[in-house]
C-alpha cells in the first residue's frame, strides 16, 4: 500500500491526499464526522433553548459548542476542496 502524500496549504489545514482507491473512506470519513458535528452544534442550539441563556455561563458548554462549528465547517471545506471521487 502506497503511503499517502502531504500537502499543506496553511500550517494548520493539513490534508492527506490518498491515492484513488482509498479517495472515496475519506470522504465519507469527512462527511460522517461533518453531519455528527453539524448534529452537536443543533443539539447545543435546542439545548440553549429550552433551559434558557444561563448556559452561557458555563465555560465549557461554550468551548464544546465553539469547537463543534469550527470542526462542521472545517469537514465543509475540506470537502469543497476535493471534489472529484
Amino acid at each position: 500500500m502506497a503511503k499517502p502524500r502531504q500537502t499543506c496549504k496553511r500550517l494548520w489545514y493539513c490534508v492527506l491526499e490518498a491515492r484513488n482507491e482509498e479517495q472515496p473512506f475519506m470522504k465519507a470519513y469527512v462527511i460522517t464526522t461533518g453531519v455528527i458535528f453539524v448534529l452537536m452544534t443543533l443539539v447545543h442550539l435546542w439545548r440553549i433553548a429550552l433551559e434558557g441563556f444561563q448556559l452561557a455561563k458555563d465555560p465549557h458548554f461554550i468551548l464544546f459548542t465553539i469547537l463543534s462549528v469550527g470542526l462542521s465547517i472545517w469537514s465543509w471545506r475540506v470537502l469543497r476542496q476535493n471534489p472529484r471521487s
